[in-house]
């Protein structure tokens, strides 16, 4: 089995792009649930999922769920899941996933 190689410059490109949303003058990262900042982070990664070609539905509470098109009826499915809301952790991982989609 191969595995597709990993574009580093690429997955730290939307590390930085995503990290850098709801950043202060002094660099420091505010992005609080509900806030325009989450927002706007939050926005970032629906259109990466979109630009993927995947479906973008957003539930009562925030949560952001892309879904594949064109799958059979009862195949199972993958959940991948992450925040947007803190970094470095979080906002890594939800960045490498949709590292992914692309």
């Amino acid at each position: 089995m191969s595995f597709p190689s990993i574009d580093v410059a690429r997955l730290i490109e939307r590390l930085r792009e995503l990290g850098d949303i709801g950043r202060d003058a002094e660099g420091r990262l505010t992005r609080l649930a509900g806030s325009d900042n989450d927002k706007a982070g939050r926005d970032r990664l629906v259109a990466w999922i979109e630009a993927a070609g995947l479906d973008v539905a957003v539930d009562r509470i925030g949560n952001i769920f892309g879904t594949l098109p064109g799958g059979a009826a009862g195949t199972p499915a993958l959940m991948l899941g992450s925040h947007t809301d803190r970094w470095w952790a979080g906002a890594a991982s939800t960045a490498f996933w949709a590292y992914w989609l692309r």
